[in-house]
Order: structure tokens, then C-alpha cells, then sequence
């Protein structure tokens, strides 16, 4: 499979320069790939298992296949990927004092540039059509150009960012509680959370989120990892609670494809990775 994307990525970057090749890796990968949720909410040694494991084509193979990858599986596939374009890369690790170090990519330009690129902090900004934030330290407007070209997008559509301000004029008058029921359900500018798996899909949310509200609002919501359990593999959704007199709580529905209030009784197949409050628990019949 590694083999044939490479194949189908030499065909589609045909007439393309250095630079917009590289461009077109990154959003092509961005868009493909996930963040992997069990080295997110599951143990030390499930994390260790993921992290540690042998990265080889075999790897990247399976990749292809499930779309999970955690950053250093990511790293190692784009710069395996690169070399295959004879673009010169490498895979650096962040010595940031934690068990799992942060890995990211580094690639030469033949112009003597060098780009740091780190995809797997960029999935939910290129997934959510936003401009990515750590595609090196390139010139807007030179990216703007080439994004324009590869179509990622367009005087139709253009970046996301541009509703924040937007929305910002619509909400300043809201009280708390339709600010938050406004925002839940006009996010998502163009329903790209649909194919979001749960990291990149609460990142978007929460970090959203954080834009609008001041920091006396922010301590109002408490939100929730619930998931539901089948065998060893768990489905996520999001539950934001707003810690208000009357104590709303939304979850999404995958089903419905948007956030919608609850009560506590309709969450009882749940469970949180975190503790939930006490008026949300309910006795399981």
C-alpha cells in the first residue's frame, strides 16, 4: 500500500515545484490520517506499546489501513514519503522531559531552506479547513498562492478563520448559555468535523471554544470524554456540561451529526474517563 501511494502521489505532484510538493504531502496526509485516542485516555503500558513499537513498512502499511497514527508514527511515514520524492527530510524528537517525547519533521529545500513541519499538530487546523500553524516558517502569502493552486482553497472557500470575526460580532450581546448553544451548533463552518475521528474532533471544539469565551466563562464548562464500550474498542463523544444554575449538558450524536442537550438518564450506557459530577450519575438498571 506505502508503495502505491507513493506511485499515486509522484502522478499528482507531476509539474509541481519543491516546495508545493512538500505543500501537497502535507495537506494530502492531513487530511487523511488521525490521531490515535488510546495513547490519549488509555494506560502507561498500552501508550508505551503504541509509542515503542517498530516502524518499518509494515507500520506505514497499517497506517494506510486504520488511518491511526501518533506523532512519531506520523513523522516517520512523512519522512519516508519525502525521501521517496527525493526530498531531503529527517525525524527529530523534542526533548521536552516527558515519557513520550514529541517527534516532528524537518526537510532541506534545495534553496537552502529549512522547514520545520509538525503534521500531527496541524491534523485538526487542516482537517477543519483553517490555515495550518506549523508548516514552517514560510511567508503567508507564498502558502496562501499555493494552497490556491492545489485547491485546498478557494474565493468560494476560503480559510475558515475568516468566520471568527464573524461570529465574534454575532455573539457580544449573547448571554452564557445561548453564546455556548450558538456556537455548538455554527463551529463548524464547513461540516468538516463530520469526518473528524475524536482527538482532531474535540481539539477543534475546545480550542473554538477558547476564542469566543472570556476566562470566567471558560471555568462555566466542564467537558467530558464519554465513550461506550464494545469488546477493547471504545467510540467517544464529546459531553460539554455548563456548570450554570440549571445545569445544561450536551453530548454529540454522531448519528444526528450535532450537539444536543440531555439529561443525565440518557447517558447512563456512557462512562467518562474523568469523574463526572453528582448530578450526573445515574443507577444503571
Amino acid at each position: 500500500m506505502i508503495d502505491k501511494l507513493i506511485l499515486d502521489i509522484k502522478e499528482k505532484t507531476k509539474g509541481l515545484n519543491e516546495l508545493e510538493t512538500i505543500r501537497y504531502v502535507y495537506l494530502y496526509m492531513g487530511l487523511m490520517v488521525n490521531f490515535d485516542s488510546n495513547f490519549i485516555f488509555r494506560n502507561k503500558k498500552i501508550k508505551q506499546k503504541i509509542y515503542y513499537c517498530h516502524i518499518n513498512k509494515d507500520t506505514f502499511n497499517r497506517i494506510l489501513v486504520d488511518k491511526k497514527i501518533i506523532c512519531k508514527s506520523l513523522a516517520y511515514l512523512m519522512e519516508y514519503i519525502f525521501r521517496c520524492l527525493d526530498i531531503w527530510c529527517v525525524t527529530k524528537f523534542l526533548d521536552d522531559q516527558t515519557d513520550f517525547n514529541h517527534v516532528y519533521n524537518q526537510v532541506k529545500l534545495k534553496d537552502g531552506r529549512v522547514l520545520d513541519l509538525d503534521l500531527q499538530l496541524d491534523l485538526v487546523n487542516i482537517k477543519a479547513h483553517l490555515q495550518s500553524k506549523y508548516f514552517g516558517n514560510i511567508d503567508f502569502k507564498e502558502i496562501e498562492k499555493i494552497d490556491y493552486k492545489l485547491g485546498y482553497i478557494s474565493k468560494e472557500n476560503y480559510y475558515a478563520d475568516e468566520y471568527v470575526y464573524l461570529i465574534k460580532s454575532i455573539i457580544c450581546y449573547m448571554d452564557f448559555s445561548d453564546k455556548i448553544e450558538f456556537l455548538l451548533n455554527n463551529l463548524d463552518v464547513y461540516n468538516d468535523t463530520f469526518n473528524m475521528e475524536y482527538v482532531e474532533f474535540y481539539d477543534f471544539y475546545m480550542k473554538r471554544l477558547d476564542l469566543f469565551l472570556s476566562d470566567k466563562e471558560k471555568r462555566k464548562i466542564m467537558p467530558l470524554n464519554m465513550y461506550i464500550e464494545n469488546k477493547d474498542e471504545r467510540e467517544y463523544t464529546l459531553c460539554l456540561v455548563l456548570l450554570i444554575k440549571d445545569k445544561i449538558i450536551y453530548v454529540y450524536d454522531k448519528n444526528l451529526k450535532k450537539f444536543k442537550k440531555v439529561k443525565p438518564q440518557e447517558l447512563k450506557d456512557y462512562q467518562s474517563v474523568s469523574k463526572i459530577p453528582k448530578f450526573m450519575r445515574v443507577k444503571k438498571e
